[in-house]
């Protein structure tokens, strides 16, 4: 009798497990649907400027001291003070990230990816899929750059459509996406606006 009320009981708890495990997965699924939904092509959000690894994320905004706690202290400081690591390079000014830089020369070991699954490496469609097309659209030689200026107007995120429209540059928020060959995503930026148009 004691095997059957300890086998009953080791029952009961596995069930309880389960059910508890089925819960974290459908809470962790709708969050996640929930985050996805944000991300819709041709929308923005405070995620769009930021970019990801397995272990961090790292946004604009983000402190120098957060940074270095993140991800360490950079391998080297580029001629435009850009510090480097492997898979990304960073600009600070007045000790705040203000550009993300990723291209295929940073790539060796840790791939970094934007909020939407975008990285070095990515096809041109892949890039329309998750970002939509109403970016600019700059085509030279067989080299495209799709270009998003996203103003943050009273807490949203509001796609432009050229500088002309801008209100203000310093809400401006510029993510640019380069491709140099056969369309495969070379180069990733992402900054403000003073880092984008003056590194």
């Amino acid at each position: 009798m004691g095997k059957a009320s300890l086998s009953k009981k080791a029952i009961s708890a596995a069930a309880i497990g389960l059910i508890i495990l089925i819960g974290l997965v459908l809470v962790l699924t709708l969050a996640r649907g929930r985050e996805q939904e944000a991300l819709k092509p041709g929308q923005f959000a405070a995620d769009d400027f930021s970019v990801y690894n397995n272990k961090v994320q790292i946004s604009l905004g983000d402190s120098e001291e957060k940074v270095i706690q993140q991800i360490g202290d950079p391998k080297d400081i580029d001629f435009l003070g850009r510090w480097e690591y492997d898979g990304l390079k960073l600009h600070f000014k007045d000790g705040r990230l203000d550009g993300i830089t990723m291209d295929d020369e940073t790539v060796q070991g840790i791939k970094y990816k934007t909020a939407r699954g975008i990285c070095i490496g990515s096809s041109y469609q892949e890039v329309l899929d998750q970002y939509g097309s109403n970016g600019i659209l700059l085509e030279e030689s067989g080299r495209k750059a799709l270009i998003f200026l996203v103003e943050l107007v009273d807490g949203a995120y509001e796609l432009r459509s050229s500088a002309a429209t801008v209100v203000n540059r310093d809400n401006i928020l510029v993510i640019s996406l380069n491709f140099y060959t056969n369309d495969v995503l070379n180069h990733i930026m992402i900054g403000d606006y003073k880092y984008a148009y003056n590194p």
